[in-house]
């Protein structure tokens, strides 16, 4: 996992996969066999739970808290990095359609507006067949004022690429996106 910051207005997925670095992580077991870690990173910290299932399957939860005052604007991610040299017949469903390859569409119609985007990929790296499916995620929370109130936005933005042998998983947590700030129904919030 990484977490991506960069500051300003005109950051996408792809400023995040090229900026990306591990967090270093501390993880620890629990008794029930999950594993928790901590990290912190530009302001931020990350904290994540993975459980695992028999079949090889896992259950990752992570959450991003700012923990000083932004300084302005900027592009915030979370990415997850699976390493599949010899991945092959990738497809994924992006606010429900179904596309062949790897990387999620940059093109946002109408009807994407207030959805989350990535719904699930899959591709096959030799004889093993992998997926990762995302989870909901709840609308973020942000200042106004002396409070704390719902974001303007429904979920955090799932996206995918690939670079190389790497899938990227992005879940963007922060735009802003100048084009959502200018709806007049329920505007992304910077």
């Amino acid at each position: 996992m990484g977490l991506a910051v960069i500051p300003g207005t005109t950051a996408e997925a792809d400023d995040a996969v090229s900026t990306y670095a591990p967090l270093a992580f501390t993880w620890t077991a629990d008794a029930d066999g999950a594993w928790r870690a901590s990290a912190e990173h530009d302001g931020h910290r990350v904290e994540a739970l993975v459980r695992p299932y028999g079949g090889g399957w896992l259950d990752v939860e992570a959450s991003v808290t700012r923990m000083r005052a932004a300084s302005g604007p900027a592009y915030v991610a979370l990415l997850r990095r699976l390493t599949t040299p010899t991945a092959q017949g990738a497809r994924l469903r992006f606010n429900g359609r179904v596309f062949a390859g790897g990387d999620s569409p940059d093109v946002w119609e109408r009807d994407f507006w207030y959805t989350r985007g990535l719904d699930w990929i899959s591709w096959a790296c030799g004889p093993v067949s992998l997926a990762v499916v995302n989870g909901f995620t709840p609308a973020p929370t942000i200042a106004r004022g002396d409070r704390w109130v719902e974001s303007s936005h429904f979920y955090v933005w799932e996206r995918s690429r690939r670079k190389g042998g790497d899938a990227f998983l992005v879940s963007e947590i922060a735009g802003p996106n100048p084009e959502q700030g200018k709806s007049r129904y329920m505007p992304v919030t910077p």
